[in-house]
């Protein structure tokens, strides 16, 4: 977690916070992630998002362990979409070690117009490039 962030969701899959000096919505996902805790994640990081007016958000996955989801519920899940809706317009996705979470990440980007999502290798990377949109 970032040094800067104020945590406001915390549980065994999934931190979200205010990153207060980038202005950002900052959620790391953790561990294992089933149906039901990815429905809920999305559920909380729209409902964050939009009542705190962001407009950018850093999806770090570097500690998910395994994504236990079908394609078809990653695309009910429906997250990007929620939150281009709410207000968000920039998200800097950081990769899972586990390939299957690559897989439907990438899966979804390629579906995916908005919000701009750049999926990213290195953290750094990430901040620097979520740091360099309005």
């Amino acid at each position: 977690m970032p040094a800067t962030a104020r945590l406001l969701y915390d549980s065994h899959y999934l931190q979200v916070a205010i990153d207060v000096q980038n202005s950002w919505l900052y959620a790391c996902w953790l561990g294992e992630i089933a149906q039901a805790d990815l429905y809920k994640g999305v559920e909380v990081i729209v409902r964050i998002a939009q009542e705190n007016g962001l407009s950018k958000l850093l999806n770090d996955n570097r500690y998910l362990t395994a994504l236990r989801v079908t394609p078809a519920d990653w695309y009910r899940s429906n997250g990007l979409k929620q939150l281009y809706t709410n207000g968000l317009h920039y998200v800097a996705w950081i990769y899972a070690p586990d390939m299957h979470a690559r897989a439907m990440a990438d899966g979804a980007m390629t579906k995916n117009i908005w919000p701009l999502t750049l999926t990213f290798e290195e953290y750094d990377v990430a901040v620097d490039w979520l740091r360099s949109m309005p």
